[in-house]
């Protein structure tokens, strides 16, 4: 589900595919489209995800030229402001290859002392892990909130209209997973130029995962290839 404001309106919109009785049908039996706005949600069905997918992102289209923005961790995305992004090739390689031990800290120390938001990204995330404090946890919660901020500006923020068409999952405040969703019939930059841009933000450094929906396969493993994560992303994709 995608949300979306402006001032204190709220707008969310989510495509879900309803596939046939269990056991009876494997074959889509109809995509719907639903769209809450005002504490109202309106439902609508499409016979294929086709005119399903084109509902989606005309109504979001519709959305963003009304002036709402993309909301993300309970915060409008708004473009990045300028911000210092060290290259420290030897600590970042010792996270690479060995991400369960205690490089993470080691990196974050060296970060934050090169004024990098990624260092105080990892160190906020982290604070959060075995908290048996309440009050503890809602005020390092609140910290971890306003970094997560800052680094979806960099993350989305650079992608302007096309910025609802990625998902991220994070390890330790940085992305480990990026996700392309809703391509099918999409507007905008093609998938190829959106993952690039995507893959070029200092907080896809360790990007392991990357998920697509209908996407050329060779030509986004060509985007990879030429990307940081060259060799070091994997590449799913799916029809649907």
């Amino acid at each position: 589900m995608l949300r979306f404001v402006r001032g204190d309106e709220r707008f969310q919109i989510d495509r879900e595919i309803e596939y046939g009785a269990p056991g009876a049908s494997a074959a889509i039996d109809h995509v719907s489209v639903a769209i809450t706005a005002r504490g109202k949600t309106q439902r609508r069905r499409y016979s294929t995800v086709d005119a399903a997918a084109r509902t989606y992102h005309e109504t979001i289209a519709a959305r963003l030229d009304d002036g709402f923005c993309l909301e993300i961790d309970g915060a409008a995305v708004t473009p990045a402001g300028a911000a210092v992004f060290a290259s420290l090739p030897e600590l970042e390689r010792m996270v690479e290859d060995d991400p369960t031990t205690d490089h993470w800290h080691v990196l974050a120390d060296a970060w934050c002392a090169a004024d990098d938001p990624r260092g105080a990204c990892i160190h906020a995330e982290r604070a959060l892990l075995g908290l048996g404090d309440p009050a503890e946890y809602v005020r390092r919660k609140a910290e971890a909130e306003r970094w997560r901020r800052v680094r979806n500006r960099h993350v989305w923020g650079v992608l302007g209209r096309d910025a609802y068409r990625l998902r991220a999952r994070f390890r330790h405040g940085l992305i480990d997973e990026l996700a392309f969703d809703d391509e099918l019939a999409a507007p905008g930059r093609p998938t190829g130029e959106l993952l690039a841009l995507a893959l070029a933000s200092p907080f896809a450094l360790f990007t392991r995962t990357i998920r697509v929906a209908h996407g050329d396969e060779v030509r986004l493993a060509g985007v990879i290839a030429a990307s940081p994560r060259a060799g070091r992303a994997s590449l799913m994709v799916r029809d649907q």
